[in-house]
């Protein structure tokens, strides 16, 4: 089953910190990737590998996305990726998850699940997508 992305959670800064004193910048490059994608079109276009109602809810489908950019972009293993999620504040503010939840996000796995489900068609957009945010020298 398809989650576009998480509608009940509060906003990262939210949950911890007054506006002012996120410790996060807002131009952090895991953010500005996260801001430089054009959504609708990624989306849209890894939607159909998804079933709208079968299955057990998804980790959200945006959230797997900027996992796999961020995965790109730092050129890490599975495994090193979701390692690195449990303690990295930006990674967790592109994904708008909270510290807690973030220690236990998901098994690196889950990322090889993800390639195979969108095949070699989607995981070319999410490259595309990275090459494009470091030639806008993101």
């Amino acid at each position: 089953m398809i989650v576009r992305e998480s509608e009940q959670q509060m906003e990262f800064s939210d949950q911890f910190f007054h506006p002012a004193d996120d410790p996060v910048p807002d131009d952090h490059k895991y953010l500005r990737l996260r801001d430089a994608i054009g959504w609708e079109k990624v989306l849209g276009e890894l939607e159909s590998s998804y079933s709208e109602n079968e299955g057990r809810p998804s980790i959200p489908l945006k959230n797997m996305v900027i996992l796999l950019l961020i995965k790109h972009l730092e050129q890490l293993s599975d495994r090193a990726l979701i390692e690195k999620l449990s303690g990295s504040m930006p990674m967790q503010k592109a994904l708008n998850i909270a510290y807690r939840d973030a220690q236990d996000y998901c098994h690196h796995s889950l990322l090889t699940h993800f390639r195979a489900r969108i095949g070699e068609s989607g995981v070319n957009i999410i490259a595309d997508a990275v090459e494009d945010f470091v030639k806008k020298k993101g």
